[in-house]
């Protein structure tokens, strides 16, 4: 797992526990229960969303780096063909 990731992940975790825990205060006049959903809830909704997020960010960097790789094989195909058409007319010879 990369440093930045981990970073990344840090901060999310801590503000989404500084808002369950701002939640679970106002919250506390309620029952046990109310206190508890609004505690965990923020939690478990990161924990639920972030693999989601994760997983669409790492499938667009693959679809990414599918089309890059493509265009570069391109690239590096019509680079060929400059190179024999200059060997055929001979200026490639310098």
């Amino acid at each position: 797992m990369s440093s930045h990731f981990k970073q990344v992940s840090m901060i999310v975790f801590l503000v989404g526990l500084s808002l369950s825990a701002d939640a679970a205060e106002r919250a506390s006049g309620g029952s046990p229960w109310v206190s508890l959903f609004f505690t965990f809830g923020p939690l478990m909704l990161m924990l639920v969303c972030m693999p989601l997020v994760l997983r669409i960010a790492m499938q667009r960097t693959r679809n990414l780096a599918q089309r890059t790789a493509e265009a570069n094989e391109r690239i590096a195909k019509s680079l060929e063909e400059l190179v024999e058409l200059m060997r055929k007319n001979g200026k490639a010879d310098h």
